[in-house]
């Protein structure tokens, strides 16, 4: 009985050889020269060779510098299989090398990778083989980093193989089936067919094999290193391709929203100017109609012409508001400078809309106002954006809410100013905002929630307008180089959170 230790290189040692009987004569387990390392001391075979200097010696430098130079010159699996097993069957006296890789992209969890064919120009298939798991092959192939040959399929140490792993690896019908390892992982295997001449390899032949294998397992390495650097910067190409297409999404989209903002423009323009003339027509005609002493004395005439006269208003003030977004939109806006009272301003516009705020039970208060320190800006502008805001409140508070007014100064720095000035915050008990509208809610137009359930009417709950009174007030705010914001928890018709608009004011027109 023949017994031999192993030193944990790639021959697989059995407890016997099989001899005669068994032994196909190109190497069994007993028979083979255990492979050491790359980076560990030379081949003992390959030693006695080059000390020797003889022919041999010079045959196996020629082949392992063939090897080499082929190795580090390409990058891609299949062409280094092709060129690796012909340099490695002509060194040998192969009959045929064949390189295979290991894919870890299996469709089932049980499986752990399939072994599939490098490169090759041979026109017959080798349909891959799928390693379970479980497999004594994976054992020895990964774990033990041994190889085996076609001899050692026959004995008790495999018989726990699937059948399906052992008829492929018969079926291939090679002398040595040899791991092959990078760094990190199992990478592949190479199988070794029987020598052309039919004699078994000798010590030099296999030490020569060894060293091969030990170099393809570094070649294999750097395949995968740059298999992974390829990934990453195909992944890196293809997303700034995507980025690229975003940004032409984006523009395309950015150019078609200005357009569309120029037709809103242009619309509010011409619209602005062709219902003015109309309705100063229509105005004039009415106060005939209300002077008519016949007509007043009837009290039913006279409630039809009030109804005419309110209802000219109030598209007189519609198509004020289209003028004056007209004239934001073309940055043509002149403001009237003058010192200002904030407390004043507010005082007029609570003076106005006391009529309102008793009608729907609702409380307008202010607080440190009158405190304010003179500002410079356009009393009538700023008229129009503290309307506008307050009527906001009234139109977003249920009935008996309250809508109070605070004020105090602002230094340099907050919301980036950069000279003194005043805020003045606006806070209400209504139904609140959903963040998500917090901005948008100052573009023209716009609208929050479902326009049909809207009421008409100015300043009725929840009343619908035509979507230029916060976009007026921002302009207008701008146009002083200050800055106007709200804030609110959330939207809630039931607990009604409130909002809080936030007007922010220099105390000298910083855009002059």
């Amino acid at each position: 009985m023949h017994r031999q230790r192993g030193d944990g290189g790639w021959g697989r040692v059995l407890p016997f050889c099989p001899g005669s009987a068994g032994c196909p004569g190109y190497g069994c387990a007993a028979h083979l020269v255990p492979f050491r390392s790359l980076m560990s001391t030379p081949k003992p075979g390959l030693l006695s060779v080059f000390k020797s200097g003889s022919g041999r010696a010079s045959q196996t430098m020629v082949a392992l510098r063939t090897l080499s130079e082929t190795m580090v010159s390409t990058l891609n699996p299949a062409v280094l299989a092709e060129k690796t097993t012909q340099i490695i069957a002509q060194s040998l006296g192969a009959r045929v090398v064949i390189l295979f890789g290991v894919n870890y992209e299996v469709a089932q969890l049980e499986d752990y990778g399939a072994l599939y064919r490098l490169g090759s120009s041979r026109p017959e298939k080798i349909p891959e083989l799928v390693i379970k798991g479980d497999s004594p092959l994976l054992r020895i192939f990964r774990d033990q980093r041994q190889a085996i040959t076609l001899a050692d399929l026959q004995q008790p140490g495999l018989q726990t193989l699937p059948a399906a792993e052992r008829t492929w690896l018969q079926s291939l019908n090679m002398a040595f089936y040899i791991p092959v390892h990078t760094r990190d992982e199992w990478a592949g295997m190479l199988a070794v067919g029987m020598k052309a001449s039919g004699e078994k390899y000798n010590e030099h032949e296999l030490a020569l094999l060894g060293t091969m294998t030990d170099m393809l397992s570094l070649a294999m390495q750097n395949i995968r290193l740059g298999e992974s650097l390829l990934r990453v910067n195909n992944e890196f190409r293809r997303t700034y391709q995507s980025m690229e297409q975003s940004n032409r999404q984006l523009k395309q989209l950015l150019s078609k929203l200005e357009k569309v903002d120029r037709s809103k423009s242009d619309f509010i323009h011409i619209a602005s100017h062709e219902l003015r003339t109309p309705l100063t027509v229509m105005l004039g005609y009415n106060e005939l109609l209300r002077e008519d002493p016949e007509l007043k004395s009837n009290e039913y005439h006279a409630q039809l012409i009030d109804g005419i006269h309110k209802g000219i208003m109030r598209m007189h003030e519609v198509v004020e508001s289209m003028l004056v977004m007209a004239t934001i939109d073309a940055r043509a806006l002149a403001l009237n400078k003058q010192q200002v009272s904030i407390g004043a301003v507010i005082h007029a516009v609570h003076g106005s809309l006391i009529t309102v705020l008793e009608e729907r039970r609702l409380t307008l208060a202010a607080e440190k106002i009158s405190d304010l320190p003179l500002i410079e800006a356009d009393e009538e502008a700023l008229k129009k954006v503290f309307h506008q805001v307050i009527s906001n409140a009234i139109k977003y508070t249920p009935d008996g809410g309250s809508i109070t007014i605070t004020g105090s100064p602002a230094t340099i720095g907050p919301e980036n100013m950069t000279e003194p000035g005043v805020e003045v915050v606006v806070s209400d008990t209504g139904i609140g905002i959903d963040p998500k509208h917090l901005e948008m809610i100052f573009t023209k137009f716009y609208m929050t929630g479902d326009l049909a359930h809207h009421s008409s009417g100015k300043t009725k709950f929840k009343g619908a307008g035509p979507g230029l009174g916060l976009a007026i007030a921002k302009g207008i705010v701008e146009a002083h180089g200050g800055k106007i914001w709200a804030t609110s928890s959330g939207y809630d018709e039931e607990k009604c959170p409130g909002s809080q608009f936030h007007i922010l004011l220099p105390l000298k027109n910083v855009l002059e």
